[in-house]
């Protein structure tokens, strides 16, 4: 009998260690504060800043074009479209969790676009541009 209570106790616990990671997981993103540099070099650290103040830069003389579409459950998901004449392939660019294209990829948008490579950037499912209650890592998007 005590050892069905101590794996029901097992159980109880899995359980409840589960809901809390899909809690976590389901937490909206917040963008970084690009533009605050001192603010995000306290939270992704000084050479990290410096490549994304180089990558925002590079973004301002070379905007993307804005590219939304409807998701099968109906809200509106968010990339940008960066293309470059004659390209030889195109890279899909999606930020990790509470992260931002802008963070995550900006010190490498201007070496890709040299080597011929158009750029897709995508806005993950309940981050940043796109709409959604929760990231769901690329499964829904």
């Amino acid at each position: 009998m005590i050892i069905l209570w101590i794996a029901l106790g097992v159980l109880v616990l899995l359980l409840l260690v589960g809901l809390l990671v899909f809690c976590i997981a389901s937490m909206e993103g917040h963008p970084a504060p690009l533009h605050d540099m001192k603010k995000l070099e306290r939270i992704i650290g000084h050479t990290r800043a410096s490549l994304v103040k180089s990558g925002l830069s590079w973004l301002s003389d070379h905007p993307p074009q804005e590219v939304h579409m409807k998701s099968f459950d109906g809200y509106t998901l968010r990339a940008r479209w960066s293309p470059v004449e004659n390209a030889r392939a195109t890279i899909l660019m999606a930020h990790g969790w509470h992260g931002s294209v802008e963070t995550d990829f900006c010190g490498i948008y201007g070496a890709y676009q040299k080597m011929g490579l158009n750029l897709l950037m995508i806005d993950q499912r309940g981050q940043n541009g796109s709409e959604g209650h929760y990231m769901t890592f690329g499964v829904k998007e």
